[in-house]
């Protein structure tokens, strides 16, 4: 087998993921990331005395390819299941997760990618602004050459590298905040795990309350991680956190039954490219179209599931060693 140069651009999932089987095949390889964190939207923030995951919430295991990248990667011990049940937020019936058990890492869910990235040439805070050809059957990223070059960012981002249409795949925004407030927790928080809304009128999309995640939260506090909706995202995208925090915090309160709690700390994030639009096209994995020896992996192929991202990782993967 030829032993190729390939650059990865994106240190998300998928991209990690990659990289490692690439690398485990003799391949060389180096990952470039725009900013300071690996795993992309599997990202988890040290807020206070807290560790809470503000990207995904949890991931689940169908695949036993997947279940097998997670006994060789990850500390088995801190891979724990969620018991907290999830209810829909009109009916109250339970959801059950649609591929098996809910899981989550204790260190934080971005330290799947910190485990993924260990051993691999990842080059942070490193823009990628163009991929061109090299001349000699190659490409030239980031200022040096590679024989092949997988694209895993967000598909905007993507589009803009590979020349193609952004407007190919939609992708939504989504506010996501945290409420920490004085007190244990009890009443609703210690019957269920999270509340879904099943209606894409209802501004409140998600809301789940952290403690059900062993070790994350400091004694004597309940932590809430909020996920707004569509339509509310884009209303309040561009608006002063304290705004549509006012109004994500009114909408917590009612649904939890949160009386008479001193609301401490309060943390707000915007997701840009937050997840797949309902319904939108997905784009082949794989060799793109007219660009031998370049790829596009990620959620704009797979969906933005942990495991989808992370599995469209390693067949892109499987399709480079194929062809050295």
């Amino acid at each position: 087998m030829k032993k190729y140069a390939i650059t990865i651009v994106g240190a998300g999932l998928s991209g990690l993921a990659c990289g490692r089987r690439l690398q485990g095949e003799g391949m060389d390889v180096r990952v470039v990331e725009k900013s300071r964190s690996f795993g992309g939207r599997c990202a988890t923030r040290r807020w206070g005395d807290h560790v809470v995951d503000h990207g995904a919430q949890y991931f689940t295991v169908s695949a036993q390819r997947f279940r097998d990248q997670l006994d060789d990667v990850l500390e088995r011990s801190a891979l724990r299941k969620l018991s907290g049940s999830v209810v829909d937020a009109c009916s109250g019936a339970e959801i059950p997760a649609k591929s098996g058990e809910r899981y989550y890492y204790a260190p934080g869910n971005n330290r799947m990618g910190a485990a993924l990235a260990d051993g691999l040439d990842v080059r942070r805070e490193t823009l990628v602004e163009s991929i061109v050809s090299s001349g000699d059957g190659g490409w030239r990223v980031a200022g040096e050459r590679c024989d092949a070059v997988v694209v895993t960012c967000p598909w905007p981002q993507a589009a803009a590298l590979l020349g193609r249409d952004s407007a190919e795949v939609e992708y939504v925004p989504c506010l996501t905040g945290f409420f920490e407030y004085e007190g244990v927790w009890e009443g609703v928080a210690a019957k269920r795990y999270a509340v879904m809304a099943s209606s894409s009128d209802d501004p409140l999309s998600w809301s789940a309350c952290e403690n059900w995640k062993e070790g994350r939260v400091a004694a004597g506090k309940t932590v809430f991680v909020v996920q707004m909706s569509e339509g509310f995202s884009r209303e309040f995208y561009k608006k002063e956190r304290e705004v549509w925090l006012a109004k994500a915090r009114s909408l917590l309160e009612a649904r939890w039954e949160i009386g008479g709690k001193t609301l401490g700390a309060t943390f707000a994030h915007r997701w840009g490219y937050a997840r797949l639009g309902e319904g939108a096209k997905r784009l082949p994995a794989g060799e793109v179209e007219g660009m031998p020896g370049c790829y596009l992996a990620g959620d704009a192929t797979s969906g933005s599931r942990v495991e989808s991202a992370w599995l469209s990782g390693l067949d892109v993967a499987d399709q480079i060693l194929a062809g050295a």
